[in-house]
């Protein structure tokens, strides 16, 4: 009696459905988790609203992108295929200036639909870098050294410059620049607990301190609970920020 063939297009799809099962899985629950965190949100004020209307009046959007704010998201982004929606996370909102507010909301509504208008519109806006003086102490008024400053602002520099080829133009003129120096945002406080960063973008929010002993307490206790710090700069300033920080122990973050 011959053996009976093996059956290798059964196997292999047999395979295929058990790899492809977990990932299919994982794809509903995300998908449940991202509808639970639309229907958590709550509509936008109305003069937000009204400004991403403007913005897809000006930019031509081909089909209306809903605005909602959520305590839930950290960051801005954009969900939904038939019905598109931009989460805002409320915590962000509160720490911008007008002008940054039309700014984020033409980029997501331009980033991430396409428009009738094919024209494309830059804008150049610049201003005075900031300098962040943080002075780090416990609750006794202790300063307390050591404490790693970090900073990631949203920066790209060139170490060339790019231009556009014309015929009658010269690059031999740009090509003895010297490079610009490099800039740390980083610092690490002193035995008076001050650590210093210079030439930030006074658009950017964002600052994490680190020790080996201590720690940030934990932000916006009602909402997305973290221990990243949101600051908020004066152009050509130097910005003082006092921080308070507790020993390092256990803690809860979640629900009870």
């Amino acid at each position: 009696m011959s053996p009976k063939p093996i059956p290798w297009a059964a196997l292999l799809l047999a395979v295929w459905a058990a790899g492809g099962a977990p990932g299919a899985l994982r794809l509903v629950r995300l998908r449940w988790q991202l509808s639970r965190l639309c229907r958590e949100t709550s509509p936008p004020p109305p003069e937000l609203g009204e400004l991403a209307g403007q913005i897809q009046r000006r930019l031509a959007v081909r089909r209306a992108v809903a605005v909602q704010v959520s305590e839930h998201v950290a960051s801005p982004f954009v969900c939904g295929l038939w019905r598109p929606v931009i989460l805002l996370p409320r915590r962000l909102l509160a720490h911008l200036e007008p002008g940054e507010t039309t700014a984020l909301l033409s980029h997501e509504i331009a980033h991430s639909f396409a428009l009738t208008n094919p024209v494309t519109r830059i804008e150049v806006v610049t201003e005075s870098a900031a300098t962040l003086e943080l002075t780090a102490k416990t609750k006794g008024g202790k300063t307390i050294a050591g404490a790693s400053v970090y900073l990631s602002p949203n920066v790209i520099r060139m170490a060339n410059g790019i231009f556009g080829w014309m015929s009658d133009s010269s690059e031999a003129s740009f090509r003895t620049i010297p490079p610009l120096p490099q800039l740390r945002y980083f610092a690490t406080t002193d035995t008076n607990g001050v650590a210093i960063v210079r030439n930030i973008p006074a658009f950017d929010r964002i600052v994490v301190v680190g020790h080996r002993q201590y720690q940030v307490p934990l932000q916006e206790p009602s909402g997305m609970r973290d221990r990243i710090i949101l600051t908020k700069y004066t152009p050509g300033a130097t910005n003082h920020f006092e921080l308070t920080m507790e020993p390092k122990g256990t803690d809860y973050i979640g629900k009870n």
